[in-house]
């Protein structure tokens, strides 16, 4: 009887102990999700080898690793860390280089590194990658010159990429007019009218054409006007404070219509542009 009762006890005192061992090894798993969850992603050097033929169901389960960690975090509303962004880049860095055909983790980068973290050159670095493997996507090389106009503040970068873009078969035909607007945005007027002709060439819907010789039209008018205050400052020593001296000057009769309905004006910058920001009225 008393073996027994022994026993017992013993039996009762391991149940004990494995409740508390149990709680406190599921709250460090807890932790350990949300704080370090992805600071432990092995590099592609070793996971390369070691998947064997499954990269692809390894870059699967990374990316439910990732989105486990980043929609944690979200839904705590913790801030992210500059140790949880590099995690984040190491993780779809390695997931991409797994697979490097795996277009939802180039758009987790895109959604992620840039909206979030405003790391557009992160973003973009990955998205390289993409473009390298995935050339008949015009999604890749349209957020690359997104990334780059809207966080860099590079026009020209910007109507380089738009450009590529729209040439892909199956790019919206906007992608065109908007590529020769960031053009004029970094003052490349002639580089956006070369390409819109090339564009123009290529097209047989009457109506896009249209769009694309009134986009060339006002290119042009914007080149003339730039061309014509760079003679002005060149006989001042100064640059006008509205167009309207142009003519005072005699450099110019009259200032050209935009074909969009707005009126033409010197920017801030120093540049010139238009109250129709290039959209019909």
């Amino acid at each position: 009887m008393t073996k027994r009762i022994s026993m017992v006890t013993v039996f009762i005192a391991l149940l004990i102990g494995y409740g508390v061992t149990a709680t406190g090894l599921k709250k460090e798993r807890v932790e350990f999700i949300e704080d370090q969850f992805l600071e432990y992603t092995l590099p592609s050097a070793l996971l390369k080898p070691l998947s064997l033929e499954f990269k692809g169901l390894m870059s699967d389960i990374l990316l439910v690793k990732f989105m486990t960690f980043v929609g944690g975090k979200t839904e705590r509303l913790d801030q992210f860390t500059d140790e949880d962004w590099g995690s984040i880049k190491h993780t779809l860095n390695t997931i991409t280089d797994l697979d490097p055909y795996f277009w939802d983790a180039y758009l987790f980068s895109q959604v992620f590194l840039t909206w979030d973290k405003k790391n557009y050159r992160a973003a973009n670095e990955l998205l390289a990658k993409a473009r390298n493997h995935l050339p008949a996507n015009y999604r890749i090389p349209y957020y690359m010159g997104l990334n780059y106009y809207n966080f860099g503040k590079d026009s020209a970068n910007g109507a380089k990429y738009l450009m590529e873009a729209s040439k892909i078969p199956g790019a919206p035909f906007y992608l065109a007019t908007l590529a020769a607007r960031l053009s004029a945005y970094s003052s490349d007027y002639q580089r956006g009218i070369i390409f819109l002709s090339e564009m123009l060439k290529q097209t047989t819907d009457t109506e896009i054409a249209e769009q694309y010789k009134l986009r060339i039209q006002i290119l042009a008018q914007m080149n003339g006007l730039e061309q014509l205050v760079a003679k002005f400052r060149a006989k001042f020593n100064r640059a006008p404070a509205e167009l309207a001296e142009l003519v005072a000057a005699g450099l110019i009769q009259q200032l050209p219509v935009d074909p969009y309905g707005g009126q033409f004006f010197i920017n801030q910058e120093g540049r010139i542009d238009t109250t129709s920001k290039m959209v019909k009225k």
